[in-house]
């Protein structure tokens, strides 16, 4: 024997592991010897031996009165076997472990049992074709091993771990130790995943080529599709015997579990498994007030999604826990400010909101006023106005501007806008909790007329894409952290039309580059993406922009998002007058061809007057506004 061969309980390093209990209860007593008790009836005989590439396909189980637990004592954790005889007379489990036909030292057994409690260990003595009881253990430790008696013909090695009449003992690893005393080290499963969960039906790739092996190779992959446990199965289990890569199917909504078992060449195994999930669109109306609404932003908040929203003159905050979403009485909206506009008009009303430390905060503008306030909440789950404080960015009677876009930046909040007279402004708190307008500095990135700027931070720096009146969508970025001085700031030309709109928040960081959607106007009405191709983006030359609807329609609301890791952008298409999730294929995006408009991922609902959305699992929550003044969300369930 070259190798130390490790055995795991539900770890997948067992190839063969039978469990059963038998029925009934008493207090704890010794345990004696056992090859002729009474006590043992319904304690197998020793496994059918088989060899190492058939025996996991036969497990057999009898009735489970064990639970499961962390060993926290065991090197790798494993999760372990707790066998209770205080819910049974007897329970017991059985390990069969490839070991071949080396000369084998000893058996290592990992484990625990409590004071004033005994276990028995049991060795398959294949010369007899019984077993073989050791004295009862108050501890967990070696065991000789006699290879000639204790080896099966098929290189199978059986052991035993048994308690009676209210003992009970937790049984972690097994360890067979061979005569040079080295270790063989299982392999390490890995499942890589295109696409986990999505909308059904769909097709992903599901690959166990990053699985790894410390001290060796894998020489065998093994696949279980129908979450049975048993692996290689008559039919597409057995087809994909030895292949790393699968491409599976999901043809409709629910889970569908996949298992993975690599062995190495020294017969250790390692199993993992996962589950894809098929998932459709759900929808709810969850605001109604009659009133014009506009300002919509989304956020995920520790299992909480939070939504502001401007209803009529007022700000508000609603809340619901993300397991409800979809139940409109589970929406709890409360107001944010005291401080309303003096008329409301949803193409000049805008919203920003964040977390910091947790806490949900946001900028406004008083719409007509041209004044922006910034609110920040007291508490996760602010209940009121009474819960925020808020103040004027500038002196009372200096309007500043509108159009904020709000971020943390360098620790600190900071926010984008639209100066009164056109200017692009970038205000950055001097503390990480602003009280007055004295709290906040300002610098001016581009003195045109600039709309609709979007700030975000990547690579510890603010970046800001814009448009510029007449001239067409741009993108500065700062060389500082903070982005305090004006001549920190950059901006550049990426693309010229006149009646170029970014929407709102649509710049993002993806794959550790940025990327932003641009919507046209005018008609005819184009949707482009904007990708650098460098972590700066500071060269025009490093940016691609990529048209992806041309409907001879103007675009009225657009959304940057991610789906499963690649480029999405959620919008409204007149044409069909549906929200459409346009989606790509590669992490990318960089051409037209790698984007599809599916009729399965587009909702039946005219989002026309703002998109908002935010990202939950990986997946994409949208809430939007139609032109009846009426919000609603859409999730994704199975």
């Amino acid at each position: 024997m070259s190798r130390l061969m490790i055995a795991r309980a539900a770890c997948g390093l067992l190839l063969g592991l039978v469990l059963a209990s038998c029925g009934g209860g008493s207090t704890p007593q010794s345990i004696a010897a056992l090859q002729a008790d009474p006590r043992l009836e319904g304690f197998p005989g020793l496994p059918l031996d088989r060899s190492a590439d058939t025996v996991v396909a036969h497990v057999r189980k009898g009735l489970e009165f064990h639970s499961r637990e962390a060993l926290s004592t065991s090197v790798e954790a494993p999760e372990s076997l707790k066998l209770d005889a205080g819910l049974a007379p007897l329970s017991w489990a059985i390990w069969q472990i490839p070991v071949g036909t080396d000369a084998l030292q000893e058996l290592e057994i990992a484990g625990s049992i409590p004071a004033g409690n005994e276990a028995l260990v049991a060795l398959g003595d294949f010369t007899s074709g019984r077993w073989e009881f050791s004295a009862p253990l108050s501890g967990f430790g070696k065991l000789p091993l006699d290879t000639q008696k204790h080896v099966s013909a098929a290189g199978n090695l059986a052991c035993a771990v048994l308690t009676l009449d209210g003992n009970s003992a937790v049984v972690g690893r097994l360890s067979v130790k061979g005569d040079d005393g080295t270790l063989n080290q299982p392999p390490v499963p890995n499942l890589t995943i295109t696409s986990r969960s999505d909308v059904a039906p769909f097709q992903t790739e599901v690959s166990a080529a990053a699985s790894t092996d410390p001290d060796g190779s894998i020489v065998k992959y093994e696949w279980d599709f129908d979450g049975d446990g048993i692996f290689s199965e008559p039919g597409e289990e057995e087809a994909a015997f030895g292949f790393a890569l699968q491409v599976r199917d999901v043809p409709q909504t629910g889970d569908f579990p996949i298992g993975l078992r690599v062995t190495d060449d020294g017969g250790a195994i390692g199993e993992t498994t996962d589950v894809l999930q098929g998932l459709r669109w759900e929808t709810a109306v969850i605001r109604d007030s009659g009133n014009k609404l506009g300002g919509l932003c989304l956020l995920e908040n520790s299992g909480t999604l939070q939504l502001a929203i401007t209803d009529g003159p007022g700000r508000y905050l609603g809340q619901v826990p993300l397991g409800q979403a979809l139940e409109p009485t589970a929406w709890a909206f409360s107001k944010v400010s005291n401080t309303d506009s003096p008329s409301f008009d949803t193409q000049s009303d805008y919203n920003s909101l964040i977390l910091i430390d947790g806490k949900p905060a946001i900028c406004f503008q008083l719409t007509d006023s041209w004044i922006l306030m910034y609110a920040a909440a007291s508490s996760a789950a602010p209940a009121g106005p009474a819960d925020w404080t808020e103040h004027n960015t500038q002196p009372v009677g200096f309007r500043d501007g509108g159009m904020c876009s709000l971020a943390l930046v360098d620790g600190r909040p900071a926010f984008a806008c639209k100066g009164f007279d056109g200017p692009l402004l970038y205000y950055h708190a001097t503390s990480a909790n602003p009280l007055t307008h004295t709290d906040w500095q300002h610098v001016t990135v581009d003195n045109g007329e600039c709309w609709n700027p979007s700030l975000v931070v990547g690579g510890d720096r603010p970046r800001i894409a814009y448009n510029r009146q007449g001239d067409g969508v741009l993108y500065a970025y700062s060389d500082t952290a903070a982005g305090d001085d004006a001549a920190d700031w950059h901006s550049l030309w990426l693309v010229g039309d006149a009646d170029a709109d970014m929407t709102k928040f649509g710049l993002s960081m993806l794959g550790g580059v940025p990327v932003f959607s641009i919507w046209l106007r005018s008609t005819p009405g184009k949707l482009q993406y904007a990708r650098s191709s460098t972590a700066l983006g500071s060269d025009p030359l490093d940016w691609q922009i990529t048209t992806l609807v041309d409907t001879g329609l103007p675009a009225l609301a657009a959304n940057m998002l991610s789906f499963n890791g690649r480029p999405a952008i959620a919008h409204y298409d007149q044409a069909t007058a549906k929200l459409h999730l346009l989606r790509s294929e590669s992490v990318t995006g960089s051409f037209p061809v790698d984007w599809t408009d599916s009729e399965q991922w587009n909702i039946d609902q005219p989002g026309r007057r703002g998109i908002a959305h935010c990202i939950v699992n990986g997946l994409p929550v949208l809430a939007w506004i139609d032109s009846e003044d009426v919000l609603s969300v859409a999730q994704l369930v199975k």
